[in-house]
């Protein structure tokens, strides 16, 4: 038995339904289940969007009647949190949408589950030989922002270090900081790493402040599950910078030398003494606003 319907301005019935149980020759029945969604199922089967596989089931674009084949013909019995569409869920039955047998397959798109990006505070001392300072870092997880919850990863990371060298520097240092090769905020645990530092840049050369904002704007604000327009953004923040993508494990960062005298040129020992996840509202990432 079907659920009750949604009100009339989120759901109504098409004038000519597509016949229930109409074939889909060749196509993939994909049972939906719990956590997923439209955009989540076009990224599964390497779609462009989501709408392709939704025209395909339903032969309409207009929400409303979506919702009706949703609770009509795929079951769908879990309402969203404000009420006004059917989402997938594990009870759902039958459950199924079917996926096209043929499409145009989209260009691969490069991974971001394991890269990170953010910002951190250095507090350094050294003079002449040697220094040691600690370094706090809040990064967020790239493929999280590039998913369509409402919810990114986000990890506080703790470390320390110890310089050896020639020079000066002391002081507090804000950074911009991206990692790389960490598949989750508790890998990030244990993780040590050797810099050539020199006043404030290690490994880092590029990393526009005014960019960076943008990037974040994009994640925010932008068309969620296009990774196209988030990639073009990230790339863009990082300028010219040479970030390995898919490179091992590897903290990168440059400050902006506020608040530190750096004078120095000096081979430093990074370790990462803790490491928590956490999760944040989009719309709170560095406390931007619409």
């Amino acid at each position: 038995m079907a659920a009750p319907a949604l009100a009339a301005d989120h759901e109504k019935a098409p004038i000519a339904p597509v016949p229930k149980g109409s074939s889909h020759s060749g196509a993939i029945a994909h049972r939906v289940k719990d956590g997923e969604n439209w955009w989540s199922l076009a990224k599964l089967y390497n779609f462009s969007d989501a709408w392709s596989i939704i025209k395909y089931n339903f032969q309409t674009s207009d929400p409303r009647e979506i919702n009706w084949y949703l609770r009509e013909y795929v079951g769908c019995n879990v309402k969203t949190p404000d009420g006004k569409n059917w989402r997938f869920s594990s009870s759902a039955w039958p459950g199924i949408i079917y996926v096209p047998p043929d499409h145009p397959v989209a260009p691969p798109i490069c991974r971001f589950d394991k890269v990170w990006l953010g910002a951190g505070i250095r507090v350094a001392k050294q003079l002449f030989a040697s220094g040691n300072g600690t370094f706090k870092m809040y990064l967020y997880n790239l493929e999280s922002i590039f998913s369509s919850g409402d919810y990114v990863d986000l990890a506080c990371v703790e470390a320390e270090f110890a310089s050896a060298g020639v020079g000066m520097e002391a002081g507090v240092e804000r950074c911009a900081v991206a990692a790389v090769g960490f598949g989750s905020a508790i890998g990030f645990c244990g993780h040590n790493q050797t810099n050539l530092h020199w006043g404030g840049a290690v490994g880092l050369q590029s990393l526009g402040g005014s960019a960076l904002k943008e990037f974040f704007r994009v994640a925010k604000d932008g068309a969620r599950g296009d990774q196209n327009t988030y990639r073009k953004a990230f790339l863009g923040a990082f300028g010219s910078a040479s970030i390995p993508i898919n490179g091992a494990k590897r903290i990168y960062f440059r400050g902006d030398n506020v608040g530190m005298a750096d004078f120095s040129v000096s081979v430093q020992k990074l370790t990462v003494k803790a490491a928590g996840p956490t999760k944040i509202r989009r719309s709170e990432m560095f406390g931007l606003s619409k």
